[in-house]
C-alpha cells in the first residue's frame, strides 16, 4: 500500500505488461503517517500514465468506476487497476498521476514502471 499525502510526489508504482495490477493509494497527512480525516466521498479521480511531467498525451486514464474505485470501509483510500493487456506500453519507465478532478488539481504523481513478468 503506499501512503501518500495530498500534493505528494515520486512515487514508485510498478506494472506487470500481460496481467492485471493493483495498486492501493492511502490519504494520508503531508507527514506521511497521519491520516486525512476530511470527507473525501466526494472526492474525484482521474488517474493517467504518460511519458513524462508536461507531456500532453496520455496512453490511457481511468476514473471512478472504471479502474479506480474507493476502497471496501474507508472513506481515505481508493484502488487502482490497471490492466497493462491492454495498453501500449512497453517495458520503460513512464510518468503517472492522480488528479482531483471535483477540483481540477494534481494530487499525486510518481514513475509509473511497467515491466514483463519476471
Amino acid at each position: 500500500m503506499e501512503e501518500l499525502g495530498t500534493g505528494a510526489g515520486q512515487a514508485k508504482l510498478t506494472f506487470q505488461i500481460g496481467s492485471v495490477s493493483y495498486h492501493t493509494l492511502e490519504f494520508v497527512q503531508e507527514d506521511g503517517v497521519t491520516p486525512i480525516e476530511d470527507d473525501t466521498s466526494g472526492w474525484t479521480f482521474e488517474f493517467y500514465v504518460k511519458d513524462y511531467a508536461g507531456a500532453i498525451e496520455k496512453y490511457f486514464n481511468l476514473t471512478l468506476g472504471n479502474g479506480i474505485s474507493w476502497v471496501t470501509y474507508s472513506n481515505t483510500a481508493i484502488l487502482i487497476t490497471v490492466n497493462a493487456t491492454q495498453s501500449l506500453l512497453e517495458e520503460a519507465e513512464y510518468y503517472w498521476e492522480l488528479r482531483r478532478t471535483d477540483l481540477n488539481e494534481p494530487f499525486m504523481s510518481g514513475n509509473a514502471i511497467f515491466q514483463y513478468e519476471a
